[in-house]
């Protein structure tokens, strides 16, 4: 992805891991909308061009992933 400063690169990279990790766990639960789509946190790369741009991408998305969990836990309640 190519973008100037401020454009949005690293949100969009980050809600972009976090939708792939909500399809996998919603296509376990049987959300068959999802079956084919999705992956867990550890079958995803994303490459960054420093360390500590790749520590806030990951803080990023770790938050966003908490966040996301009580949506799905509301969606789900039997599953969390």
């Amino acid at each position: 992805m190519a973008a100037g400063a401020g454009s949005g690169k690293t949100r969009v990279l980050t809600e972009l891991n976090v939708h792939l990790c909500e399809c996998k766990l919603k296509s376990e639960l049987g959300d068959d909308a999802k079956k084919e789509f999705g992956a867990e946190v550890s079958e995803i790369v994303t490459l960054t061009f420093t360390e500590d741009a790749a520590l806030e991408m990951k803080g990023r998305i770790r938050k966003r992933l908490i966040e996301k969990r009580q949506t799905i836990a509301a969606d789900y309640p039997f599953a969390l």
